[in-house]
C-alpha cells in the first residue's frame, strides 16, 4: 500500500496555493464556509478531498447530542460535498479530531458521544460507497479506542461497522532510523511503535496530521523531518498529511504557529522544498523534432491531416494552442500538457509546440 501525500489548509487557501505533488487535502468542515467548488476542482485534478468534522462543524455541540442531532448538521455537508467525497473512492471524511486528547484544540469526546457522531455519519455516508476515518487519535494510547469497542460490543457492532480507517496524529514520534532521536527532539517514541500499536485493529492507518514547528526544531531540520517521516510512513499508510500549509498567528498558543510549509507571509521554507521533492517526477517531453510553424506541421503530416487547418493563430504566434484541435473529420490531434510544455499528438506521434503562457492560466 502506497498512501497519498497531503497537506492541511485553512479557510482562505485555494487550489493555486497547494504545493506540487499534493495528493490529498484536509480542511475543517464549517457551516458558514462553503468549499463545494474547491472540492469539485480537487476531484477533477485527482486530488483526494479529506475534510474533517471538528467541534467547529457542529456549533453548540455538547455531550448530550444524539445521532439525530448530529444528522441535522450532516445534511448540510452531505449536500455540499457528498458527491465529491464519493467520487471514484478518492476522498474520505474524518470523524472527529483528537477525541482521545485532553484539552483544546482537540475535540475531546467521551466514547459514547463519538459513537453517536460516527453512527450519524455512517447513516449519512453508507459503506462501501463512502470512506470514513476515525478522527486523529493523538494520545498514543489505546485506552479510549478500547473504550469505544467495549461500548459497541453489547450491541453486536464493531468499530469497522462505523469507520473504514484509523486516523492518527503522530506528533513527537521519530522515524525508525533515528536511534536515538536528535538532541532536543520531544521524544514520544518511534513511529514504528505507533504502527505496531494499531495493527491489531485491522483498519488502514491514516496519518491525518503530522508535523513539527520550526520555532522548536529549526527550519532546516523541519524539512529533514518531513522528508524522513513521509519516506517511512507513505508505504505503510493510506495517507500522510502535513500540518499544515502555512504558519499562522495564534496568541493563545504563544505567538506564531510555525508548522507550515510556508511562512506566515507565504514565503517558502525548506519543508516546502522537501514536500515537493517527494512528488513523482514529471516525465520530460519526448525527444522529437519541434514544430515551429503551421506550414511545417502541415507539410510533415499532409496525408494524415486530410484538409487544411483553419486555426486562426500560428503555433508560435502567441495564440491558445487549444484552437488547433479541430482537424479533418476525426479527432486525430489532441492537446496534452507536460509540466511547462505543450505537445500535439497525432496518431501516437508527439510534437512539442511553443505556445503563449496564457495557455497555462486557470
Amino acid at each position: 500500500m502506497a498512501g497519498r501525500r497531503g497537506v492541511m489548509i485553512s479557510d482562505g487557501h485555494q487550489i493555486a496555493d497547494l504545493p506540487r505533488g499534493t495528493e490529498c487535502v484536509r480542511w475543517v468542515l464549517k457551516p458558514d464556509v462553503d468549499r463545494t467548488q474547491f472540492a469539485q476542482t480537487l476531484v477533477s485534478l485527482d486530488i483526494a478531498p479529506a475534510p474533517v468534522l471538528t467541534s467547529e462543524s457542529f456549533p453548540g455541540w455538547n455531550e448530550s447530542w444524539t445521532a439525530d442531532r448530529f444528522t441535522q448538521q450532516l445534511q448540510l455537508y452531505e449536500a455540499r460535498y457528498g458527491d465529491f467525497v464519493r467520487a471514484g473512492g478518492r476522498g474520505w471524511i474524518e470523524v472527529g479530531n483528537e477525541p482521545d486528547g485532553v484539552d483544546a484544540p482537540s475535540w475531546v469526546m467521551p466514547e459514547a458521544s463519538w459513537i453517536e457522531l460516527a453512527s450519524a455519519c455512517r447513516a449519512a455516508y453508507p459503506a462501501p460507497a463512502n470512506t470514513l476515518v476515525l478522527g486523529g487519535l493523538v494520545s498514543g494510547r489505546i485506552g479510549w479506542l478500547e473504550g469505544v469497542k467495549a461500548l459497541l460490543a453489547p450491541t453486536g457492532s464493531r468499530l469497522a461497522d462505523l469507520v473504514d480507517g484509523l486516523g492518527v496524529h503522530p506528533y513527537g514520534k521519530w522515524p525508525f532510523n533515528w536511534n536515538p532521536p536528535p538532541q532536543g527532539w520531544v521524544n514520544f517514541g518511534p513511529l514504528s511503535g505507533l504502527f505496531e500499536l494499531y495493527r491489531n485493529y485491522n483498519l488502514p492507518l491514516y496519518l491525518t496530521e503530522a508535523g513539527a514547528q520550526d520555532r522548536e526544531v529549526g527550519r532546516d531540520f523541519q524539512g529533514t523531518y518531513l522528508a524522513t517521516l513521509f519516506t517511512e510512513a507513505i508505504p505503510k499508510c493510506a495517507a500522510v498529511i502535513w500540518y499544515q500549509l502555512q504558519d499562522y498567528a495564534n496568541p493563545h498558543e504563544g505567538g506564531d504557529v510555525t508548522f507550515g510549509l510556508r511562512t506566515i507571509l507565504g514565503g517558502p521554507k525548506p519543508a516546502l522544498t522537501a514536500f515537493e521533492a517527494l512528488a513523482t517526477p514529471v516525465p520530460a517531453p519526448p525527444a522529437v523534432a519541434p514544430v515551429h510553424t503551421i506550414e511545417e506541421f502541415e507539410a510533415r503530416h499532409a496525408a494524415k491531416l486530410g484538409r487544411r487547418w483553419e486555426p486562426g493563430v500560428g503555433a508560435t504566434g502567441g495564440g491558445d494552442v487549444r484552437t488547433l484541435a479541430s482537424v479533418g473529420d476525426k479527432a486525430v490531434v489532441r492537446v496534452a500538457g507536460y509540466e511547462r510544455h505543450v505537445v500535439l499528438e497525432i496518431d501516437g506521434d508527439l510534437y512539442p509546440l511553443q505556445v503563449d503562457t496564457s495557455f497555462f492560466a486557470p
